[in-house]
This record gives C-alpha cells, structure tokens and sequence, in this order.
C-alpha cells in the first residue's frame, strides 16, 4: 500500500513525493514549476493543486497542516498564481 504523499513547496514549485494515485503525472515523485500551476486550494478536503486538466490532491493530516499550506500558497499568488476554493 502506498503513503499518502506529501507536497513540499519552495521558490522552484511544488515537489511531489510518494503520490499514491496512478496514472496522474506526479506519479510516484515529480516537481511541478510554478508555471505549470493552474490554481491551489490548500484548504480543500483534501488540499489540491490543478495543473491543466488533472486536479491533484495531497491528503491534509489536521488543520494545522492546512493552514501551514495556506500560507505557503500564497506565494504562487504572489506569483501571480490564484487560489482557488472549491
């Protein structure tokens, strides 16, 4: 049984690791550039990021950790990234 991923932020993206769903593009591990980010919705249950077509998700432990990913995604904003809520 795969984990239940996780997602790391910095100033190059967003890093993907042990994804547990096939056939999305991150699978199993893969870093997706600020670029490629359509929208983030960190307080989605669960937490997503849309890239294109595919929405991926990333599994929130407890609200602490979504309002830790809150204020990560606001530097895609600041990008000129939005937020998205859904």
């Amino acid at each position: 049984m795969r984990g239940r991923g996780q997602w790391i932020i910095d100033s190059s993206g967003i890093s993907f690791a042990d994804y547990p769903f096939f056939p999305a593009t991150v699978f199993p591990a893969a870093t997706i550039a600020w670029e490629q980010v359509d929208d983030i919705d960190p307080l989605a249950p669960p937490p997503t990021v849309r890239v294109g077509a595919e929405l991926l998700m990333v599994s929130a432990v407890h609200a602490s950790c979504a309002r830790s990913a809150q204020r990560r995604a606001d530097r895609p904003r600041r990008a000129g990234r939005p937020r998205a809520g859904r």
